[in-house]
């Protein structure tokens, strides 16, 4: 891999910066603070992300919250490479957490987005994670002796060492044994942990448990036996309270037949008293209809009517007989006087002897009133003929007037009225009419009523019953101590039937807790066999890890060893001395001195820093075989004296013709 350029517009401090490698040999040579580190954050940032922390990370473990742009704007930037032969882009802006991160891959030369690689950049293209790369192509400051082997590195290693991808996956096979083992039985066998501990200890929890469903089912069954005893009890409480209700039943029906009875009494002795006040109102005549009284009514006013008609015309006929006397009388007084005229003329005439003339005069006068009196008399003897038949004929009309009335006064004395005035019997009548109707009204109701009692309840009903010796408040009291001792009852058989139903529910798990047992017995005794496979299995791993491990390491070693050749070359005595150093299979370091291997803990920290660094050369070089990387050094030769810096420098020099080489440094002194 190629680095090509790289623009940077906003990284922790770093803003708007862009820089443009060369193959080889790259130096930034910046003052203490410019941000070297920091442009080596951005560049593995722009190959592997930005990792989040938590809000309570340290601030050195959360390079997403150290990095902020101090000044804000846009955080990311953009990295050109080449990679087999070809140039990218990658394009990577940070937010707060990765979900708002964005990643963009283009062709350098055509400019066209390319899916050739993804986030994961850095990994796919050195087949390292981001710890991994950090171990190896990437030297930062003081921080060399951080080349211990992960499981990225082995991978990598184990693809190298061998083509055969089961046989690159030992260690993996050793740890996931190992790990297996452990389950089965920690090393401290003091520790009551792994899967044989745990299965001896459900062992004894599920012959605990079948002991405890046992014990449960017994007590299971005395509490069902105290249920059925219970249940007894309530029956024979039940059958009391059933015979009380009945009792108790049958007097409230015998109660409320007497009431009944008390009631029909009262109706019929109000039926009798309202007939008896009906009785009364009629005395010993019949009850008055209101066509009686309506046709008396008429038939009495008509009477009067017609009687008074009768006596007007009867008064009229008087007065005109008074008046046909006064005339007859007069006429007869008349008729007199002209008679003793006519005599006394005649008379005198004779006496006088008047001549003939006169004599006729006074016998022709006295004729014509013979004449006229004798016509005025037939008048008047048929006019009073006339008076006579009509006054009796008003006679008689008044008499069958009179017979009548005596009728309609005779029926008016049957119903008791003996008033002298019409409008007094009349009056007498309605009053005498509406009072029995009242009193009438007033009967049919009492009468109804019972009737409708009677239609309501049958005659058995209305007999009076015999009354119990027993009381209503007798019966209330045995009955509420039966309710009491059923409610008791029932409080003791539903906690009784609870227990007993939680005991059985617990017991019925006897026979999966036998299962359990013998499971776990079985199981038990195949975990054992499985864990002398495991233990087995896994000698045999290491043993095949060793001879695996052996086909990297030589050539890491071999080449290990040329690093430190030549750094050493040439140098004094007490270097030469030193110059044997021993790396095992999990890049662990120590140096020969005097005779007797030691580990570099015993040496300078300029030392261990030159001999990480040749380890890490020489893991590069193992690891890389096909395409070189670039190597990304952030000052790491902080601690190295002139002598050993010179050395060290010219190795690196050196290996710039077969790596590209970006070297951050703040002195001229270290370049």
């Amino acid at each position: 891999m190629l680095l090509i350029r790289c623009y940077i517009s906003n990284f922790g401090k770093l803003h708007d910066f862009s820089f443009d490698f060369s193959e080889g040999w790259n130096v930034v040579l910046r003052e203490n603070g410019w941000g070297k580190s920091t442009f080596a954050a951005f560049l593995r940032a722009m190959l592997y992300g930005l990792p989040s922390g938590g809000s309570r990370t340290k601030l050195n473990d959360a390079p997403r919250k150290k990095y902020l742009p101090w000044q804000g704007g846009a955080y990311g930037g953009y990295l050109v490479f080449e990679a087999k032969g070809k140039q990218y882009k990658v394009e990577r802006s940070f937010g707060n957490k990765e979900s708002e991160d964005t990643f963009r891959l283009t062709d350098a030369v055509t400019h066209l987005e390319s899916k050739e690689y993804s986030t994961e950049l850095g990994y796919e293209l050195f087949g390292l994670d981001r710890e991994a790369f950090a171990r190896t192509t990437y030297f930062p400051q003081n921080q060399m002796e951080n080349s211990r082997l992960n499981d990225s590195i082995r991978t990598r290693l184990g693809r190298l060492s061998d083509g055969d991808e089961d046989k690159s996956r030992f260690e993996e096979a050793c740890d996931a044994l190992d790990a297996l083992r452990k389950k089965y039985l920690p090393d401290r066998k003091k520790d009551e942990k792994g899967k044989l501990a745990e299965l001896t200890r459900q062992k004894t929890e599920a012959e605990r448990w079948l002991s405890e469903c046992e014990e449960k089912r017994r007590e299971a069954e005395e509490w069902r036996r105290r249920e059925a005893e219970l249940a007894k009890e309530k029956e024979v409480a039940e059958l009391q309270r059933k015979e009380l209700q009945d009792r108790q039943e049958q007097l409230e029906n015998k109660q409320r037949l007497t009431e009944k009875r008390k009631y029909y009494e009262e109706l019929c002795r109000e039926e009798q008293k309202r007939e008896a006040r009906f009785r009364n109102s009629c005395g010993s005549i019949e009850r008055i209809q209101e066509e009686t009284v309506v046709r008396l009514a008429k038939e009495d006013q008509e009477l009067i009517i017609r009687r008074e008609q009768l006596l007007q015309a009867g008064e009229v006929l008087g007065t005109k007989q008074k008046q046909v006397e006064q005339k007859r009388k007069r006429y007869r007084f008349i008729a007199a006087v002209c008679f003793v005229l006519m005599l006394v003329s005649a008379g005198a005439a004779v006496v006088r002897g008047l001549s003939a003339k006169p004599k006729g005069a006074a016998a022709l006068g006295c004729a014509v009133l013979g004449t006229y009196f004798a016509l005025s008399s037939g008048k008047q003897k048929r006019g009073e003929r006339v008076l006579s038949e009509k006054q009796t004929e008003t006679r008689e009309q008044l008499a069958v007037c009179e017979l009548e009335v005596q009728r309609v006064f005779e029926q008016y004395g049957n119903l008791g009225i003996y008033g002298a005035q019409p409008m007094e019997r009349r009056f007498m009548l309605e009053n005498r009419f509406r009072e029995q109707q009242m009193f009438w009204e007033e009967y049919e109701a009492a009468k109804e009523k019972r009737v409708r009692f009677e239609a309501e309840n049958s005659t058995v009903c209305l007999s009076i019953a015999e009354q119990e010796a027993e009381t209503p408040e007798e019966l209330q009291a045995a009955a509420e101590s039966v309710r009491e001792k059923l409610s008791e009852l029932e409080r003791q058989l539903f906690v009784t039937r609870e227990r007993a139903l939680q005991l059985e529910t617990e017991a019925e798990k006897e026979t999966e807790a036998r299962e359990r047992l013998y499971a776990l017995q079985e199981e038990l005794e195949k975990s054992r066999k499985e864990h002398a496979i495991v233990v087995e299995t896994l000698r045999c791993l290491k043993d095949a890890k060793q001879s695996f491990s052996g086909r990297y390491q030589k050539k890491l070693e071999q080449s290990f060893q040329e690093y430190v050749s030549l750094l050493l070359e040439g140098a004094e005595e007490e270097l030469q001395r030193d110059r044997e150093a021993v790396l095992d299979s999990e890049l662990s370091l120590r140096i020969s001195a005097y005779g007797q291997e030691r580990e570099l803990d015993y040496f300078s920290k300029g030392m261990q820093d030159l001999v990480y660094f040749c380890m890490r050369l020489a893991l590069v070089d193992t690891l890389f075989s096909e395409e070189p990387p670039f190597l990304l050094l952030d000052d790491p030769f902080v601690n190295l004296d002139e002598v050993k810096l010179s050395r060290a420098l010219e190795l690196i020099k050196a290996s710039a013709g077969k790596y590209q080489i970006v070297y951050l440094v703040c002195h001229e002194s270290r370049m």
